[in-house]
């Protein structure tokens, strides 16, 4: 009897894992292709004080690219229509780095009250999000997958 609660919860588990539905740190959905991405992080506690990378799929098939730099209000974000080609790079950039295992990462430090955040959402092709976000708080990989975000759309700013 002991043997079989046991056998439960471990086939329950291992069906979630492999049927890519293990959200909180687990395999999320596969990144195909992009539909919308948002990638967002805080600089400072100060008017503006944030950045954020966004692509988004357009009706006609033409994607749209946004860059919101530091100490720039949104409505003066920078905006590029882009080709397929650049959604597949940062799709394929995104694979290599596993971000999906980040869906459901929600994590702050409560003790820290002036400190900065990020916030990750991506719906891929199929209908499938990842979603992540923290405060003083980072999933594995954050600064090498942030700094190649960077790298990306910086090639637009040329």
């Amino acid at each position: 009897m002991r043997k079989r609660l046991f056998v439960i919860p471990a086939c329950a588990a291992l069906c979630l894992a492999l049927s890519g539905c293990a959200g909180i740190h687990g395999f999320g959905p596969q990144i195909t292709g992009i539909k919308s991405f948002r990638f967002s992080y805080q600089v400072g506690n100060y008017m503006n004080g944030s950045v954020a990378y966004e692509l988004k799929k357009e009706k006609d098939g033409s994607y749209t690219a946004r860059i919101k730099p530091n100490q720039v209000a949104d409505e003066d974000a920078h905006v590029y229509t882009v080709g397929k080609d650049f959604a597949d790079e940062l799709a394929a950039f995104l694979r290599e780095k596993k971000v999906s295992r980040w869906n459901g990462f929600q994590k702050s430090d409560r003790h820290v009250l002036d400190g900065n955040g990020f916030s990750f959402s991506l719906w891929t092709t199929e209908d499938k999000n990842i979603s992540a976000s923290g405060y003083m708080r980072w999933p594995r990989g954050y600064d090498e997958v942030k700094a190649g975000i960077e790298a990306i759309f910086a090639k637009l700013e040329k």
